[in-house]
C-alpha cells in the first residue's frame, strides 16, 4: 500500500485510533477522522492539538459519503464493520483495514501471532518472557493493551502479538512467523452473525503463516488447507509424534511433565500456576518459542516463577479458612469452564461462584452442566442474571457485585472458595474486567475486616 497516493480515514479516536493518527502523522500524512461520538475523547483532542496542520473531523453518526471519499479505512476493533455505513462504504470501493494490517504492511520482523476466546493475554506474557529469558528481545503487543504502532520501529527483535477476533477480520499480510489459536468458545455473539462466524473469523490468524499452533482439544482451533507446519498441544499423549513435534503431557517416572514428543521439556510439579488450563497455556508458550529458540531450557524455567496474570484466577484474600479468587478477566463461558476445571480440588469445602453481567448476546448453555455438577452455590448479578441463573437448579439472584460479595460472605466457611468468574462482560455495572476485578478484591477485605472489628 502507498500511503502517498490514498486519503486515509481514521474511524474510532480511542487507543487504537490515536495509535495510528500519531504514526501516520510520523509519516507525513493527513488522515480524515470519524467518531461516533459527538465530541473527541480527551486523548485524540490533546494529539489533534500537536497536529502541524489542521485536519478534517466528523463527529456524531457515521456518514457513508464521506467514509467513502477516502480510499482507505482504518477501522478501530471497537467497531464493527458491518455498521451500515461503513458496509456501504466498503460496498462503493473503499478499503477496510485495521492498525494491525497497517502495522504488518510495513513491519518486518518475525511475529508470533496468538489468539483465542481464553488465556491469549496469558500465553502472549509468557511467549515474551520466555523470549526475553533466551535472550531474545520480545516486545508483547496488540489486544494485551499495547496498540501495535506504537511498537513501531522499537529495538525488539521478535514481536508477540495478542490478536482479538475484531483484528483479524481487517488483516490480510499478518504472515506470522508462528501462529496459534488457543481455543475457540462461544463470545461476542452480539457482534457476529452466528458462531461459525466468529470462530471463522479467529481462523484468520493461520492465512500465510510458516508455522500453525492448535489445541487438541479444540478441534475448531485446526486449521485447513495449511501448507505449512501444523504442530498441536493437550493434556494428552499425541497420538501422531512425527518428527518428536507435537506436545502434551505424560508420566515421566512418576512425575507428569511437559512433553514434546516423547521428551520431558517441565515438571508439571514446578509449575508456579494452576490448574489443567494453565498447563495447556504453559505447552502452547512452549511451542510457540520453540520454533525460534533451540534450547528450551532458560524459556521453561520461567514456568517456576510466573504466577499468571491479575484477574485471571488470583487468590486476592484468605481469611477464617476462606479463599477468595479474581478471575474477572473471564469475560465468556469458556473462561468461566477453564476456571472451575482449572480450580477442581484445590478446596476442601464448597465452591461459591458469583457470575453475571452482560453475556454479549450468549444463552450459557454450555455452562449448564458445569454450574449444576461443580458449583454448589450460584450467585448472579448484572443484566443477565436471570438468564445465567436459569441454567441451574438453584441459584440466588442480587442486583450488583456488591449484594452478591455481601451474601458470599454470610454463606461462606471454612474450607471454601469464594470464585469470581462472571462468564459476562463488565460493561453494564463497570468501566472493565479490572475495575470490577478491583471492586470484588476490595469488598471482600472489607466484609471481612468489618467481622473481625
Amino acid at each position: 500500500m502507498q500511503l502517498s497516493t490514498n486519503k486515509i480515514g481514521i474511524v474510532g479516536m480511542g487507543q487504537t485510533g490515536c495509535s495510528v493518527l500519531r504514526w501516520l502523522l510520523a509519516q507525513g500524512q493527513q488522515p480524515v477522522l470519524f467518531d461516533s461520538r459527538d465530541q473527541l475523547p480527551q486523548a485524540a483532542s490533546e494529539l489533534l492539538a500537536l497536529a502541524p496542520q489542521s485536519l478534517t473531523v466528523y463527529l456524531g453518526e457515521f456518514d457513508s459519503e464521506a467514509l467513502n471519499s477516502c480510499d482507505v479505512l482504518v477501522v478501530s476493533p471497537g467497531i464493527s464493520i458491518a455498521t451500515p455505513a461503513i458496509a456501504k462504504a466498503a460496498e462503493a470501493g473503499t478499503q477496510l483495514i485495521g492498525d494491525v494490517e497497517l502495522f504488518c504492511l510495513f513491519d518486518e520482523r518475525p511475529r508470533i501471532a496468538i489468539t483465542g476466546s481464553n488465556g491469549k493475554s496469558t500465553v502472549t506474557t509468557l511467549v515474551a518472557d520466555m523470549l526475553h529469558a533466551a535472550g531474545i528481545k520480545a516486545a508483547a503487543i496488540g489486544n494485551i493493551g499495547v496498540p501495535v504502532l506504537d511498537e513501531f520501529g522499537s529495538d525488539a527483535d521478535v514481536v508477540v502479538m495478542e490478536l482479538s477476533s475484531f483484528q483479524l477480520e481487517t488483516t490480510y499480510s499478518l504472515q506470522a512467523t508462528v501462529a496459534c489459536n488457543l481455543n475457540v468458545s462461544a463470545d461476542h455473539l452480539d457482534r457476529y452473525d452466528s458462531f461459525e462466524h466468529y470462530a471463522a473469523a479467529k481462523a484468520r490468524i493461520y492465512q500465510q503463516a510458516k508455522v500453525a499452533i492448535w489445541n487438541r482439544h479444540d478441534q475448531r482451533t485446526k486449521p485447513h488447507q495449511f501448507s505449512g507446519k501444523s504442530i498441536s498441544f493437550g493434556l494428552d499423549l499425541p497420538e501422531d509424534q512425527i518428527a518428536e513435534e507435537q506436545w502434551g503431557v505424560g508420566l515421566e517416572g512418576r512425575h507428569s511433565s511437559l512433553l514434546k514428543g516423547s521428551t520431558a521439556v517441565f515438571n508439571c510439579a514446578d509449575m508456579a500456576m494452576l490448574g489443567g488450563h494453565n498447563q495447556l497455556n504453559a505447552l502452547a508458550a512452549l511451542a510457540c518459542v520453540a520454533e525460534l529458540v533451540d534450547d528450551l531450557a532458560p524459556c521453561a524455567n520461567v514456568l517456576r516463577t510466573f504466577t499468571g496474570l491479575p484477574h485471571r484466577c488470583e487468590p486476592v484474600y484468605q481469611q477464617h479458612g476462606v479463599t477468595w479468587v479474581n478471575d474477572s478477566k473471564a469475560t465468556n463461558e469458556g473462561a468461566t469452564l477453564a476456571a472451575l476445571d482449572g480450580l477442581n480440588g484445590s478446596y476442601r469445602g464448597k465452591l461459591i461462584l458469583l457470575a453475571g453481567g452482560d453475556g454479549k448476546g450468549t444463552d450459557f448453555c454450555t455452562l449448564k452442566q458445569a454450574l449444576n455438577q461443580q458449583v454448589d452455590e450460584l450467585i448472579c448479578f448484572g443484566k443477565d442474571a436471570v438468564k445465567l441463573a436459569s441454567k441451574r437448579h438453584q441459584a440466588r439472584l442480587v442486583s450488583d457485585l456488591e449484594e452478591a460479595v455481601r451474601l458470599a460472605h454470610d454463606i461462606s466457611c471454612s474450607g471454601d472458595l469464594v470464585l469470581l468468574s462472571p462468564a459476562c462482560a463488565s460493561l453494564d455495572q463497570f468501566p472493565n474486567y479490572m475495575v470490577r476485578g478491583q471492586r470484588f478484591a476490595q469488598l471482600a477485605k472489607e466484609l471481612a475486616q468489618e467481622v473481625s472489628s
